[in-house]
């Protein structure tokens, strides 16, 4: 296993090669209790606890390793030249902000998507639901469900 790909046994999410503006701002996001703060999110504490140990410099530092590392190329989002189900509801229900592409886009502060595992991206679509994560364009549930996502990612 590659540094950063991620495990599901942990909840671990991949962030390998994520950019470095999304890991610096999810770290602060953690610092300011904007993440990590919900009853029954046990990675999101986890991460708030660890993030409380880095100052500046250290978030600046993690943000720019993470970035450097090699992507989990053996993830990937759909082909998005098909017209499949799957894609008509990323294509509703995500791309405006997360890019038709799923590299992000930095001036919406809206994250990567691509190389992601379909197990971690359904599951913050229920912490989304849940109220656990707050979505900013405040994410619907009825728009992307799980039997949209199963299968879509890997």
């Amino acid at each position: 296993m590659q540094p950063g790909h991620g495990t599901q046994v942990l909840g671990a999410p991949s962030i390998a090669g994520l950019p470095r503006w999304y890991v610096t701002d999810q770290l602060r996001k953690f610092l300011r209790d904007e993440h990590g703060f919900s009853d029954g999110d046990a990675q999101g504490s986890l991460m708030q606890t660890n993030a409380y140990e880095l100052d500046e410099t250290s978030i600046a530092f993690v943000g720019r390793s993470i970035e450097s590392l090699q992507r989990n190329q053996s993830r990937t989002t759909p082909n998005r030249s098909s017209e499949s189900d799957e894609i008509l509801a990323y294509a509703d229900a995500c791309a405006s902000c997360h890019s038709e592409s799923s590299e992000g886009d930095r001036s919406q502060r809206a994250r990567p998507l691509i190389n992601q595992q379909d197990w971690y991206l359904l599951r913050q679509l229920e912490k989304f639901s849940s109220g656990q994560h707050y979505h900013f364009d405040g994410y619907d549930p009825e728009k992307l469900s799980k039997e949209d996502l199963d299968g879509t990612i890997s």
